[in-house]
C-alpha cells in the first residue's frame, strides 16, 4: 500500500512525505542533514525537505518546512516566535518531547501567535499526551503524528501497553473531527516504519491517515 511518512529522518518504504534533516552536536547514525533532505527532494517531489534550526538560528531556505527541538537546542519559546518572525514559513514542526524544559502553554503560545502557520506537533507529547490532544481539539492550525510515542508506549510492537497513553491515541485515531488531523510519522530510524505501518493498515480509515490526511494538509499550502 503507497503511504506517505511525516516524520522521518530517512527514506525507507514510504511513497513519499516529510523528511527532517538534523543538525548540531550528538549526530545520529542513519539520520539525514538538512542537505541530504533538499538533494533527496529534488530527486523525488514527493518529499518535503524539513530543515532542523540549531540554537544557533542558521539560515535556511525560504518558504520552507521548519523543525524546532527545545529540548535538544534549549531556546525558549519566545525566542522560537522572534525567530518564526523572521522567515516566511507555512508549516512548522516542534518536537513535544522536551520536559521538563517546555510545558504545553510554550506550545501553545507559539502556535497562538501565528494563525497563518500550519504546525505539526509530532510525538503529542509522550506522558503529557492529553494536554496535547487538548491542543488538537481547540486550535485550528494544528495538526499531529504519534512517531516514537505510538511504539514507545505499546500502542503498537511489543512493548508493553501503558492504557493512558495508547487509549488516546486511539481516541484520536477514531474521533469524527480529530482523525482528519492526524499524519502517520514514524521516527525512523530511531524506531520503525514497519511495525508502525502494520498497526496503521488494520485500522478502518486507514486510507486516511496513511494518504489522504497528509494530502489535504500540503495541499492547503
Amino acid at each position: 500500500m503507497k503511504f506517505y511518512d511525516s516524520h522521518a529522518h530517512c527514506i525507507k518504504g514510504q511513497f513519499g512525505g516529510i523528511l527532517i534533516g538534523l543538525e548540531g552536536e550528538r549526530l545520529f547514525e542513519g539520520f539525514m542533514r538538512n542537505q541530504d533532505v533538499e538533494i533527496a527532494s529534488k530527486n523525488n517531489p514527493n518529499f518535503i525537505p524539513c530543515y532542523y534550526i540549531t540554537n544557533k538560528w542558521n539560515d535556511v531556505p525560504d518558504e520552507t518546512l521548519l523543525k524546532y527541538h527545545p529540548r535538544r537546542e534549549q531556546y525558549i519559546a519566545d525566542e522560537v516566535i522572534a525567530d518564526l518572525k523572521k522567515r516566511n514559513c507555512k508549516l512548522c514542526i516542534i518536537d513535544t518531547l522536551n520536559q521538563p524544559q517546555w510545558g504545553y502553554l510554550d506550545y501553545w503560545k507559539v502556535v497562538a501567535a501565528f494563525s497563518n502557520v500550519k504546525f505539526i506537533l509530532p510525538h503529542m507529547g509522550g506522558y503529557d499526551i492529553i494536554d496535547f490532544v487538548k491542543m488538537l481539539d481547540f486550535n485550528k492550525n494544528v495538526y499531529c503524528d504519534f512517531a516514537m510515542t505510538q511504539e514507545y508506549f505499546g500502542w503498537c510492537g511489543n512493548r508493553a501497553r501503558f492504557s493512558v497513553v495508547a487509549d488516546c491515541i486511539d481516541y484520536c485515531l477514531t474521533h469524527h473531527k480529530l482523525s482528519k488531523k492526524v499524519m502517520f510519522g514514524s521516527d525512523e530510524p530511531d524506531f520503525s516504519q514497519s511495525c508502525a505501518l502494520e498497526a496503521y493498515q488494520s485500522l478502518p480509515n486507514a486510507n486516511d491517515l496513511l494518504v489522504n490526511n497528509y494530502l489535504n494538509l500540503i495541499n492547503t499550502l
